[in-house]
C-alpha cells in the first residue's frame, strides 16, 4: 500500500513540530558538579534553539557523590 504524498507531508510537518517544541523547551545534554560557598552544587546543562545554557542547580550537599545523586529533568522546567 503506497502513502499519498499528502500523508508524507503531515508526518513530515509534525516530526518538525515536535523538534521545534522539544529545542524550545531544552533538552537536557549533561551536568556538572562544582563547588559552591555552601557545599557542592549539580548544574545541568540544556541545549536550546540559541545553544547550550545552565538549568536547574541543586545546592548545599555536603559531598560531591550526594550531589552527583541529584536528577537532572529531561526538559528544562
Amino acid at each position: 500500500m503506497k502513502i499519498p504524498s499528502v500523508g508524507w507531508a503531515f508526518f513530515a510537518l509534525a516530526v518538525i513540530v515536535l523538534i521545534g517544541y522539544v529545542l524550545n523547551r531544552g533538552i537536557y545534554i549533561g551536568s556538572e558538579v562544582r563547588r559552591s560557598p555552601y557545599g557542592y552544587a549539580k548544574h545541568c546543562r540544556y541545549l536550546h534553539f540559541a545553544g547550550a545554557k545552565d538549568g536547574l542547580t541543586f545546592f548545599s550537599e555536603p559531598t560531591p557523590e550526594e550531589a552527583d545523586k541529584k536528577v537532572c529533568g529531561m526538559f528544562e522546567d
